[in-house]
Formats: structure tokens, sequence, C-alpha cells
């Protein structure tokens, strides 16, 4: 499967290493050229300068309804933006946005897929640490 990751951001990074390691094509867009220093020293994949939120590029990379879409910036109004236009414009189903708020997490869990709330996760695992 292909799949595009917006944002190489520590998490972006490190999914796109895992699924390159799985043997999918992966694609990072970030809008610094510094984020791509996060990948791993073999990673094969494209790195590509711009914006994910930019139908253009998508455009450019042939971006169907059948890859998968990570928006993993450290802005997760952008996320948010960003999944909801793949969503819309190219029937993507396969997505998986950052949301730090918990809050703003949950409520999006309630209608819809593909939300990852590393705030909660990391609190989760956190009270599990300290409470074994």
């Amino acid at each position: 499967m292909r799949v595009i990751i917006m944002g190489a951001s520590r998490i972006g990074s490190l999914v796109a290493d895992m699924l390159e390691k799985d043997n999918h094509e992966v694609i990072v867009i970030d809008i610094s050229p510094d984020g791509f220093n996060r990948l791993s020293e073999g990673f094969k994949g494209q790195k590509i300068i711009g914006s994910g939120t930019d139908p253009g590029l998508l455009k450019k990379l042939n971006f169907t309804g059948k890859d998968g879409f990570m928006a993993a910036t450290n802005s997760e109004n952008a996320n948010i933006a960003a999944v909801n236009m793949v969503k819309k414009t190219y029937g993507c189903q396969r997505v998986a946005k950052l949301v730090f708020d918990p809050f703003r997490a949950k409520a999006f869990k309630e209608v819809e897929k593909g939300i990852v709330c590393p705030t909660y996760d990391a609190a989760v695992h956190s009270t599990e640490a300290l409470t074994a």
C-alpha cells in the first residue's frame, strides 16, 4: 500500500520508518527539509518539501482514495483540515490524524475513525506504569 504522511514529526517519522520496514511505499511531506532528519538513515521513501494541505501537490502525486494518509504535524488544526480534505476530495478512508487535545480527540472519536491522541495515550501508559 502507498501511504502519504504529512509531517516529519517524531511520530510521523517513526510511522514512516515502520511502514517502510513492512514494505509499504511511503511518501513524507514536510514544510521544512530539517524534518527529514528524523527519518532513519536508511529511509528509501520519497521526501517532499511542501504542504500536505496543498491539493495541487496531492494531485501531482496521483493521490487516490486507495492510498493511506496520515496527518502528523505538530498542528492539530492542520491535521484535521488535511484529513478532512483527503476524505472529501478523494474519498480516502485509510486515514490517521494526530489530535493532541484529549477532549477534542474524544469528541472526534465519537463520529469518526483514525483519531490518534498521543497526549491521552501517554497519560494512560504513565498511569499504568505508576500503578503497576
